[in-house]
């Protein structure tokens, strides 16, 4: 890349980092740049922005798969209890592809969860308009939406099933969600097959139209170079400044989770599905080596 093009990205930078915007191409121009420098400069860009706007502090969060790690309601009850005793105040509960939606059923999770005085996230795959309202109603704190996409061709290509796949009806239900007051968590993915850096530039773009209290940024499987997902998350945090990133969720592999690096490209939230102590409070080291502090203190 010559020096001329650098500089220019630089201004980019800058330009995103003062006044919060960008121009689709110029959003383009920063993704399909290979320069280490330039995602660094993004990062530190992304990383000065979260500490002005949201601090140091890092959010810990518990995740979990409902249908693997809670089976039933009793199992969901155990690991809710669980989490609560390791420290947690807020649990995201994803459920898994093709489970049967029963509303009876997260009603009375959600029942439980607010009787501890923790904040349930529920993923949005299958819910109606009415489902959404009942739950609110029932202690439900915020709704999860893994689109992967806000291009209505893509979206339809990749949520195959007729519900899913309804795109003017997935835009009804995140309205309605902001209508009952709950919190909208919006996830999109980068590197989907046949999409270009266009595509997610056009998703960044798209994003305030949406509202959301929460992003998610992953990449669509683990062949996509991780650098994209880094730009994005810190282009996401420029333009956003005020809304919570999460990182990829911390599973059972902290020597290769992705979450510091997210976190330094302007991520504030962290995923975990890990209850174990001491497993919490290396977590919590790696944190605080990046110069964060945590919403808890979770080495008791």
């Amino acid at each position: 890349m010559k020096m001329k093009n650098i500089i220019t990205l630089r201004d980019y930078i800058q330009q995103a980092e003062k006044s919060h915007s960008l121009e689709r191409k110029q959003i383009i121009d920063l993704l399909d740049s290979n320069n280490p420098e330039i995602l660094h400069q993004l990062c530190l860009a992304a990383g000065r922005c979260r500490r002005r706007w949201l601090f140091h502090e890092t959010q810990l969060v518990c995740f979990f798969d409902f249908g693997e790690e809670a089976p039933d309601a009793d199992g969901t009850e155990r690991l809710i209890l669980k989490a609560e005793n390791a420290g947690f105040s807020k649990i995201i509960l994803k459920r898994k592809q093709g489970d049967d939606f029963q509303t009876a059923l997260w009603q009375h999770i959600a029942n439980r969860c607010r009787q501890r005085r923790m904040q349930l996230i529920l993923s949005l795959d299958k819910f109606n308009l009415t489902d959404i309202n009942r739950l609110k109603d029932s202690g439900v704190y915020g709704f999860r939406c893994e689109a992967g996409t806000f291009n209505e061709r893509i979206y339809r290509r990749i949520h195959k099933s007729k519900t899913s796949g309804n795109f003017s009806y997935l835009l009804k239900c995140l309205e309605n969600i902001h209508d009952c007051g709950a919190d909208l968590t919006i996830g999109f993915a980068v590197g989907i097959p046949g999409t270009t850096t266009s595509d997610i530039a056009s998703d960044i773009l798209y994003l305030p139209q949406l509202r959301p209290h929460n992003v998610e940024i992953c990449r669509f499987s683990p062949e996509v170079d991780e650098t994209l997902a880094l730009k994005s998350i810190a282009l996401v945090r420029l333009l956003n400044p005020r809304v919570t990133l999460t990182a990829s969720p911390v599973l059972y592999n902290l020597p290769e989770a992705p979450f510091l690096e997210q976190l330094l490209a302007g991520a504030d939230t962290v995923a975990t599905s890990v209850m174990l102590p001491s497993m919490l409070s290396e977590i919590c080291f790696h944190i605080k080596t990046c110069g964060f502090t945590v919403n808890r203190d979770f080495e008791k």
